[in-house]
């Protein structure tokens, strides 16, 4: 240590080669049903991006963080997240992290734009939603030579805090992650936390799990296999034979590997090419998650090399996770709790497959009987070491050494059958105990089934306990209330859903129906004493009344609340800012102080204290309880405006910290001393950024803020001036979302009849709450207030559609909005979607699109709107035009839907080919389909949706009498298997009863129908609870929402066509088909079977 250097901790300038982000999307984007990595994709009130730039990459330069020390760099990029961009091992020239080149954005992200490489840090759902966004960052230098970059924001939906710490210390080859978590809301919120280390691949990459992980789950655990060696099917894979998963050369398709509960604090994975690797370490009990992704190899996974990198080659990704270990997977973070975690992370050399692993060493024994091998690395240098082995209870080995990091030592041991011991000593100090266990292979566990839907579970607390679940994992159809809702017809006096619907309700932002719930929870907990266990419905209901502005009835709740620990530290908090609002500055500094007392890192409650001690003249005391904060949180902003408030820092070093949005961190500020009534503060604080920063920064919410701060104040001119700044600026950065931006934006409709930038955004803070009807009446009015601005024709349109059981008025609102703003992508997207669904015929959408369409439009979507369009009209051959014309780039999980809309064109032709007895161009049109474009950089993640397409051409093959080659087809199809994810669904059971009958087992084909039919008229006999169901094969923010009970029926009416068509019972079909196309228009594949039956 004394021979260490300081660690090198800098910000300098890098020059990136960078590919621009196209222009952000104007529009707010209500994609309720969206699914992102198994939870709600939904990105409101955040902006997205739907395309990417291939054509204009420049050198761009970017604020970069360095930290470095003897034996690695660790290089930092605040702007795009806080990305780790290089983790590099100078001993050996390796980066332990995947380096890239280039910043090459891809459609990956929650809002569109994502790049791989280096570490990017997922919270609170995966992949982050704000990774593509710049974070504050701040760097910390030490009195031991050590350096820490902290990085923070706040999550742009839930305001949840997250920060974390980069610390490198001078004298050990690992750096450590060091999280906070923090709540900061008034409501519990789920979250994960994993770290997303991208490393770089090839065939000779190996996964490192600990010696007892002895099987691997997917997503969701929605799949098993058994690690290392896996058989059968798993995940969209299929392996045929016994296969060691651990080496990456044996996954072909694109997989994620999550490991089994482990009591091991460590993995990792092994560059065998350079003989370097990374290692991860945490405590196991707090980071469970370990889990290696890959996109595998073949056309997908070069596809996505190509759109992520230029020039760096393939990558995968070693992620590590803190209270989760799955994705989906959430643990809850409780209002103003925070948690606080560290991960570690170091390179490997001439290790190989580590066998254990701390923080101070990794070893790794090959087990070969008398020619077995130890290795070792180290993370300090160890000048007293010694390396002990023993076979059983036989001492074999006894190695006094000395080490430094980065480099490898190995030994020649002799071991037996017998189960062995290595432990590793620095002197005095043992740094790695390890006895060779027996691991597990027999018990794993079954696959997930799925969550039942309300009418499927017999039990209130059934039913409660399944929507909780669904609100602690995001789920991106289901809403809790739904089980919620269900529960109480079971059971009205249930309590927990009683206190659930309640506070459901309030975050919705309907306090009465919340406070009607919460009366009634509290009616059933008080029927024998008034002194609950729990407080939570006593607390909610504070929250009611708080939010109602009643702040009498708020504070007697919340002080009644505070008797229950549960809620004690949120209930005092609260109480604490209504006496400040009062000015009983002693009462607020004793309920902030006994909201500390229960939670120490309340981070609201030191806050609140500050401003009481302030007030009540102990200006120095108020001071030390801030720096106090900001020594444990060094970016908390409301600290820090209130040391600038006090004279302690000054305006440009407050606004100098605000690298996130600066709008949005202020209005955070602002909720909390609105709370406290502290309307000139809250003027000062925007004040102070609009002359600091620019009026740019701010954003019309920002300005309504600041004008209703001025009218709390009596100052209606300045009222009214910030009101009209707010209402030049329409299109905002982020949209409203907070319940108190309800409220502000309410009294600004209140203030001018004519301000419609407000009814317009109050409007989409209630559709986001699910207030449908409320925000169409609002966005009725901006229409009439504003009728050239084209944002609240859409809404409406949207609000028709998906709500108000209006579809037929969606039409024309949209051609509204296209007419104000012509040539819009996802205008024109939406629009054609509509006239799909209400069977606007494919030549008309065509036409249109054709008509709107910008001549030099980038945009995917709109091709392939235009494409599907054609093969509506049945123009296929105009539909693989337009295919054949457009270089696309899909988005993460888009790559089939445009793959499948130049299938389905191919598809078609050769079905009608086929019908008219040209047998040798069916052929050909059905090979074409299995040949995917090199321009559409698609294809499939599972291949059992190939089954029809390979069905035809075996047909076809017999038909011209190659038995033999139809044989082989046959066989190869026989093999795939429907399950897993990105699977072909009901059809797959249809086309596998054909292929029975085309290979002459008619019996089997029979028995596989007959089995198929039953059910799908069973499923059709039984509709399911009411619930929402999003249209597959559009774009990534579909904002239109149909109702799910009637896409099932459409689609098991779908499927009973085939059903009778394969029985030959075709004017069943005609029937069903027909029955189908009334209820979903929009299926081409259903068109075409009606056509050819017709």
């Amino acid at each position: 240590m004394k021979n260490a250097h300081p660690v090198i901790a800098q910000a300098e300038v890098w020059t990136i080669p960078t590919y621009p982000v196209p222009a952000v999307e104007e529009m707010p984007m209500f994609a309720e049903l969206r699914g992102h990595q198994g939870t709600s994709g939904n990105p409101y009130p955040s902006r997205v991006v739907q395309k990417v730039d291939r054509e204009h990459r420049a050198d761009r330069d970017y604020t970069v963080i360095r930290l470095e020390n003897d034996y690695i760099r660790v290089c930092i990029l605040p702007a795009l997240g806080g990305r780790i961009f290089e983790a590099y091992d100078k001993v050996n020239d390796y980066h332990f992290l995947y380096r890239q080149h280039v910043i090459k954005p891809a459609l990956i992200g929650a809002f569109g734009s994502w790049i791989s490489g280096g570490m990017e840090f997922n919270w609170p759902f995966h992949h982050r939603p704000s990774t593509f966004m710049p974070v504050d960052y701040e760097i910390e230098r030490c009195a031991d030579g050590s350096a820490i970059c902290w990085l923070s924001e706040c999550d742009p939906a839930d305001r949840t805090r997250g920060t974390v710490g980069i610390v490198l210390t001078p004298d050990a080859s690992y750096f450590e992650t060091r999280m906070r978590v923090s709540n900061r809301t008034p409501f519990a919120h789920s979250f994960l936390w994993w770290e997303n280390a991208a490393v770089r691949v090839h065939e000779k990459y190996r996964l490192i799990f600990p010696p007892d992980v002895t099987w691997a789950h997917h997503h969701y655990d929605r799949s098993h296999t058994t690690f290392p060696i896996a058989e059968g099917q798993y995940g969209a894979e299929r392996f045929d034979k016994p296969t060691d998963i651990s080496w990456h050369k044996n996954t072909r398709s694109a997989n994620s590997y999550f490991a089994a509960p482990s009591e091991f604090d460590f993995f990792g994975g092994y560059d065998y090419e350079k003989e370097c690797g990374t290692m991860h370490i945490a405590d196991h009990h707090v980071s469970p998650g370990k889990k290696m992704f890959t996109w595998g190899y073949g056309a997908n996974a070069d596809n996505w090399e190509a759109s992520l990198t230029d020039s760096d080659g393939p990558y995968a990704e070693l992620m590590a996770g803190s209270y989760t270990d799955d994705q989906p997977d959430f643990t809850w973070l409780m209002p103003y709790e925070t948690k606080c975690f560290s991960q570690f992370w170091y390179p490997l050399r001439d290790v190989r497959y580590v066998t254990a692993a701390t923080l101070d060493c990794a070893v790794a024994v090959e087990k070969n009987g008398p020619d077995s091998t130890v290795r070792l690395n180290v993370t300090r240098a160890v000048e007293n070491g010694l390396l002990l082995v023993f076979d059983g209870v036989t001492q074999v080995l006894a190695e006094s050494f000395s080490l430094s990091p980065c480099v490898g030592l190995s030994y020649s041991v002799p071991l037996s059958d017998k189960k062995y011991t290595v432990e590793v000593w620095d002197g005095g100090k043992m740094l790695l105990h390890y006895h060779e266990i027996q691991p597990d292979f027999i018990h794993i566990p079954r696959d997930n089934p799925g969550i039942p839907t309300p009418d499927r579970l017999k039990t209130a607390q059934d039913n409660y306990l399944t929507g909780v679940h669904i609100d602690q994992y995001r789920d991106p159809t289901w809403k809790p209330d739904a089980y919620y809702r269900h529960a109480l017809t079971l059971d009205p006096e249930h309590l927990p859903s009683l206190v659930a619907m309640g506070e459901y309700t309030l975050r919705c932002g309907d306090y009465d129906t919340a406070l009607s719930y919460l009366n009634r929870a509290r009616a059933v907990s008080d029927r024998y004493n008034q002194n609950p266990m729990d407080g939570t419905a006593n607390y909610l209901r504070g929250l009611a009344y708080l939010f109602k502005e009643e702040f009498h009835s708020a504070y007697a709740a919340f002080r009644k609340a505070a008797w229950s620990r549960n809620v004690a530290a949120q209930s005092y908090a609260h109480a604490a800012a209504i006496a400040g609002r009062r000015g009983m500055w002693s009462d607020m500094l004793r309920d902030a102080q006994s909201a500390l007392d229960v939670e120490t890192r309340h981070p609201y409650a030191g806050i609140l204290a500050a401003i009481a001690v302030y007030r009540l003249d102990r200006a120095d005391d108020a001071v030390d309880r801030l720096r106090a904060i900001l020594q444990d949180s060094p970016l908390h902003h409301t600290a820090h405006f209130l040391l600038t408030l006090y004279g302690m820092e000054s305006a440009a070093e407050f606004c100098a910290r605000l690298h996130s949005d600066p709008a949005e961190t202020a209005l955070d500020i602002a909720e909390e001393l609105l709370e406290v009534g502290m309307a000139g503060e809250i003027a000062a604080l925007f004040r102070m950024i609009e002359e600091e920063l620019g009026a740019e920064r701010l954003s019309a919410m920002a300005y309504y803020t600041l004008a209703d701060a001025y009218e709390q104040l009596g100052h209606n001119a300045e009222a009214d001036l910030y009101r009209k700044k707010a209402r030049s600026m329409p299109i905002v950065r982020v949209f409203p979302h907070r319940l108190f931006e309800i409220d502000i934006l309410r009294r600004a409709c209140e203030a001018d009849d004519g301000d419609g930038v407000a009814r317009y955004l109050l409007g989409c803070v209630l559709y986001g709450k699910g207030q449908h009807e409320k925000a169409a009446a609002l966005w009725e009015e901006a229409t009439r207030v504003m009728p050239e601005f084209y944002i609240p024709y859409r809404n409406l349109a949207m609000a028709y559609y998906s709500h108000l059981e209006r579809k037929k008025d969606a039409l024309p609102y949209l051609e509204k909005a296209v007419s104000l703003h012509p040539g819009d992508d996802q205008l024109l997207n939406e629009i054609s979607f509509v006239m799909a669904s209400i069977g606007v015929p494919g030549e008309k959408r065509a036409a249109y699109i054709r008509e709107h369409m910008p001549a030099d439009s980038i945009s995917d979507d709109l091709h392939l709107e235009l494409a599907k369009a054609y093969n509506a009209a049945g123009a296929y051959d105009r539909a693989i035009e337009v295919m054949l014309s457009h270089e696309f780039t899909p988005g993460e999980g888009g790559e089939f839907v445009i793959a499948e809309t130049y299938m389905f064109a191919q598809f078609a032709k050769g079905r009608r080919s086929l019908a008219a007895g040209d047998t040798e161009s069916a052929l050909a049109s059905f090979r074409a389909a299995l040949t995917i474009p090199e321009n559409l950089h698609a294809g499939f993640w599972n291949e059992s949706v190939t089954v029809p397409y390979r069905y035809f051409e075996a047909e076809a093959l017999s038909r011209l009498g190659r038995k033999e080659e139809a044989d082989g087809v046959i066989a190869a199809i026989s093999k795939l298997n429907n399950s897993g994810m990105w699977n072909m669904g009901g059809e797959f059971t249809y086309y596998s009863a054909m292929l029975s009958r085309l290979a002459g087992r008619e019996m089997e084909a029979q028995s596989v129908l007959r089995k198929a039919i039953s059910g799908w008229e069973d499923a059709l006999a039984h509709p399911v609870y009411p619930h929402s169901d999003v249209k597959g094969g559009r774009f990534f923010y579909l904002c239109f929402v149909d109702d799910a009970n009637v896409l099932r029926e459409a689609n098991l009416t779908y499927m009973l066509g085939y059903g009778m068509l394969a029985l030959g019972e075709k004017e069943k079909a005609r029937d069903y088909f027909r029955r189908s196309l009334r209820l979903n228009p929009d299926n081409v594949k259903c068109a075409l079977e009606l056509d050819l039956l017709e």
